[in-house]
């Protein structure tokens, strides 16, 4: 009976074996489909593809870019696999209905195009009558031409640096300096730079040019005049400047602080207003001038002057030469020119040309004849000769004292008035020449 016992207790234990054994076989085999039929649901569908060497590539187009032409053209090359039959459109990406389609490789504008963009659109076919990608490419039209500024018509002695500007929206592509006119030969240091040095080997009147085209192809120009004045021992324009523009570079310096106006021509920065200060040449810096000489300048006198003598040029000290105006009760303001201490009057009765009494510019050239018998000096008042006069002084060389601008030889003879273009020359100047001088720019 025990052993029966042992024997059920066994027999039962290989059931439950068996029946563990099966279960997992059961879970295994679901577990294998399950995954075979996910594995089955992940695989791509198999699909059909067109044949990669049918496809075409975009033709290769070029357009003109920034233009001043009305009628720009477009150029292309076919593409790879492409058959030269092409479909396009100006200003419309739409080529699928009404595209001009040809074997043509260029296009031009039948139609004046306005100035702005324009867009060319391209397409190529391939042997699967399939059209390639599209490409385009741009007109810019531009017609406006740069603006250009040369400069303004002024004198220099024998070179001067530009002052010039030019502008246009779409770029400048170049500048181009050159002379129209002249009695000379000019050299410009960088004819190509807008900024540029230019000297004359001969003095005179040149007509300068400023030519200037901008980057779609349209120009423009500028000119203005330069008298080149190569002989003045002293040359005051006051272009922006204090600056003495002769070959010796006798620079006057500032005291009290004179100010820059408007020249007569309404230039600013262009004079200089000395009522309240003024300019001196120091006695190192002053030429000689022991002999003939000629001084040249342009003046205008403010309101605000007094009646005493105003000194508008002098030789500080001893009178020995003093330029300036000089108030007579029943004459007018008086032109007096004084040499050595001795005054000779130049008046709007006696010399009707002489308008000294209104605020306008006017011009004033002073010649001084020693070659001449008993030391002849001569007036010219806006270009026109006045008189001479016999002085019978010796004047003494200029370079014995300073030289201002603006102050006499006391408080009481300081100008009240605007002043430019100062010249003196060590030479007599005629009267052609005077008048030269006062219609230079």
């Amino acid at each position: 009976m025990k052993n029966l016992l042992k024997y059920i207790t066994k027999l039962f234990s290989i059931i439950v074996l068996i029946s563990f054994i099966s279960g997992c076989n059961l879970f295994l085999t679901t577990v294998s489909a399950f995954q075979d039929e996910t594995d089955a649901s992940n695989k791509p569908a198999t699909t059909s593809l067109p044949a990669l060497e049918n496809i075409v590539s975009a033709p290769m187009l070029i357009g003109p870019g920034l233009t001043n032409n009305a009628y720009p053209g477009w150029t292309w090359t076919s593409g790879e696999k492409g058959t030269g039959v092409f479909r396009y459109k100006l200003d419309d990406p739409d080529l699928s209905t009404g595209a001009i389609q040809n074997d043509a490789t260029t296009y031009v504008s039948g139609t004046s195009l306005n100035a702005g963009s324009h867009k060319f659109y391209l397409q190529e076919m391939n042997n699967d009558n399939q059209w390639s990608e599209q490409v385009s490419a741009e007109a810019f039209i531009d017609f406006t031409a740069p603006t250009v500024f040369g400069g303004i018509s002024r004198t220099t002695g024998i070179s001067f640096v530009t002052n010039a500007n030019a502008y246009d929206s779409n770029g400048i592509a170049c500048f181009n300096w050159s002379a129209s006119s002249g009695p000379g030969n000019l050299n410009f240091s960088n004819p190509e730079s807008l900024c540029t040095s230019i000297s004359a080997d001969t003095s005179g009147e040149y007509t300068i040019m400023l030519d200037v085209s901008d980057k779609a192809g349209n120009s423009n120009f500028s000119t203005f005049i330069i008298y080149f004045d190569r002989d003045a021992q002293i040359l005051l324009p006051f272009n922006g400047n204090s600056q003495d523009e002769s070959a010796f570079g006798r620079h006057p310096v500032k005291v009290s602080g004179p100010t820059m106006v408007s020249d007569r021509f309404g230039n600013p920065d262009s004079a200089f207003d000395v009522e309240n200060g003024y300019l001196k040449i120091e006695q190192t810096q002053v030429p000689d001038l022991s002999g003939d000489f000629t001084i040249a300048f342009w003046f205008k006198r403010h309101a605000s002057g007094g009646d005493a003598f105003q000194s508008i040029l002098s030789n500080n000290g001893n009178e020995n030469l003093s330029l300036g105006l000089v108030y007579n009760p029943g004459l007018g303001h008086l032109f007096r020119i004084t040499i050595d201490g001795t005054a000779m009057l130049f008046n709007n009765g006696a010399d009707p040309a002489v308008g000294t009494n209104d605020y306008s510019w006017h011009h004033a050239a002073v010649v001084f004849e020693k070659s001449s018998p008993n030391n002849s000096l001569s007036l010219y008042y806006d270009g026109v000769f006045i008189r001479s006069a016999s002085c019978n002084k010796t004047l003494n060389p200029l370079s014995s004292n300073d030289l201002l601008i603006g102050r006499g030889y006391s408080a009481e003879s300081n100008y009240s008035g605007d002043v430019d273009d100062i010249l003196i020359y060590s030479e007599s100047k005629t009267e052609s020449e005077i008048q030269g001088i006062y219609n230079r720019p």
